[in-house]
């Protein structure tokens, strides 16, 4: 799929991959049917470039900081509602 350009994404899984990775994969599936939180889950490794996020967080100078320290919960939902 990749050599005929027919997504710009790739996810591989290491069932149907016989040990190889592909250098288009972007996400790549190691172990599958593992519990977390209570739920079964499948492992991945994120290779780069999976589109949704960035992997490569950007370098700031001042960190930003949105927390409203001292505001208990019923106050914080009166403020995000605007009510």
């Amino acid at each position: 799929m990749a050599k005929l350009g027919a997504c710009k994404r790739f996810w591989q899984t290491y069932a149907w991959s016989k040990g190889q990775l592909s250098k288009s994969a972007n996400l790549s599936q190691y172990k599958n049917g593992q519990t977390l939180a209570g739920h079964t889950v499948d492992l991945n490794d994120a290779l780069g470039g999976e589109g949704w996020w960035d992997t490569n967080p950007q370098q700031v100078e001042k960190p930003v900081n949105n927390c409203q320290a001292g505001l208990k919960l019923d106050e914080w939902e009166r403020d995000v509602s605007g009510k």
